[in-house]
C-alpha cells in the first residue's frame, strides 16, 4: 500500500485515509461482484431450463382454458345499482326505477327484469 504523508513523517492526511478506505471497499466489492457473476454464469443453463419448463407449462395450461370471450358459466345476468342523492325520497327512487324498467322493457335482448327499491349497500 502506498504511503501518504502530509510532510510530517508517519502521519497520513485525512484525505489519504479516505482514499485508502475507499480503495479497500472498492476492491472488496469487486471481488464480491466477480464471485456472484461467476456463480450466475455457471448456473445459467439451469435458469434457462427452468425458464423453458415454465414456458411449456404456460402453453400446456393455456390450451386447457376456454378461448371464448364469455365462459360457459355466464348466465346472462346484469345487475344495475342506482344511487340517488342523499335524502331522496322513496317515491323519487321508485320513479327513477320505473324509468330504467321502461328502457329495459324496450330492449329486445332483455327477457326478464326485476327491481328492488330501498336497498343500499
Amino acid at each position: 500500500m502506498p504511503r501518504y504523508s502530509s510532510g510530517k513523517e508517519g502521519k497520513p492526511r485525512a484525505l489519504a485515509k479516505f482514499f485508502a478506505w475507499f480503495n479497500r471497499m472498492f476492491g472488496s466489492g469487486t471481488e464480491i461482484y466477480l464471485r456472484l457473476s461467476g456463480a450466475m454464469i455457471r448456473k445459467s443453463v439451469l435458469a434457462l431450463v427452468v425458464l423453458a419448463a415454465c414456458g411449456l407449462a404456460g402453453l400446456f395450461f393455456g390450451r386447457l382454458l376456454p378461448s371464448s370471450f364469455l365462459p360457459d358459466e355466464d348466465q346472462g345476468y346484469v345487475f344495475i345499482s342506482m344511487q340517488l342523492p342523499n335524502a331522496a325520497s322513496q317515491g323519487r327512487t321508485a320513479a327513477a326505477s320505473r324509468d330504467v324498467e321502461k328502457i329495459l322493457s324496450a330492449t329486445p335482448a332483455v327477457q326478464y327484469y326485476t327491481s328492488i327499491v330501498g336497498f343500499s349497500c
